[in-house]
């Protein structure tokens, strides 16, 4: 097997073992939020879906600067986590109209929006959010489903759509980095830890709506 930089990273000594099992999923939103979208600072950035890889969005996305960082999800537990690294708000679309909480938190509208959800609606709310100029990630999906754009509509809006799948060397590195730094934390979206004797019952947890993260220690 060919080694290098490009397969094989050095594990700094103060990032534990569970931590850096993080690191494929940390690189990816940092490509995302990051590379691909390029959050500036200062910028507001609504995030869709705040599970684990909306987590880690919204960490990168505060560690680089963020001024208002809007969560959307329809579950408590996952907002309360958002809150809780970072978010400066919090939307529950099954109380509220989420495109009018976030207008009425961001009267401007967002710089960026980053879709992590997965479900259609999800994309389609994405795409109403939009104002002039808005930054738009579709990162959550991974079905073959449609959405429609008015072609005028985003022609006048200027905005720019990206989408991010997998990782790079360079984004691994810029995860390591990250963690290294103490800017983004990945042992808090572990939400359990369960020895390899009980992998079993890992499965059922993953079955959960109330987990995130779940980390096989051997």
């Amino acid at each position: 097997m060919r080694t290098g930089v490009n397969t094989l990273y050095k594990k700094p000594t103060n990032i534990s073992f569970d931590a850096a099992a993080l690191t494929e999923p940390l690189s990816g939103a940092w490509k995302g939020v990051i590379q691909y979208s390029q959050m500036q600072v200062g910028d507001d950035v609504v995030i869709i879906g705040v599970g684990s890889i909306g987590l880690l969005c919204l960490m990168v996305a505060k560690a680089a600067g963020a001024g208002r960082l809007i969560a959307i999800d329809s579950s408590k537990y996952a907002l309360e986590n958002a809150m809780s690294l970072g978010a400066t708000h919090a939307v529950n679309p099954m109380e509220c109209d989420p495109k009018k909480a976030v207008y009425e938190i961001i009267p401007e509208g967002p710089d960026l929006v980053v879709e992590a959800a997965g479900p259609i609606n999800a994309v389609k709310l994405m795409v109403d959010l939009r104002r002039r100029g808005t930054r738009w990630n579709i990162f959550g999906i991974t079905t073959h489903e449609k959405f429609e754009l008015d072609g005028g509509y985003t022609h006048f809006l200027e905005g720019r759509m990206d989408a991010s799948f997998g990782t790079t060397p360079l984004a691994m590195s810029k995860a390591i980095r990250l963690m290294n730094a103490g800017l983004v934390d990945t042992e808090k979206i572990i939400s359990h830890r369960i020895p390899l004797g009980k992998i079993h019952e890992a499965v059922e947890i993953m079955g959960s709506k109330e987990r995130n993260k779940v980390v096989i220690d051997p």
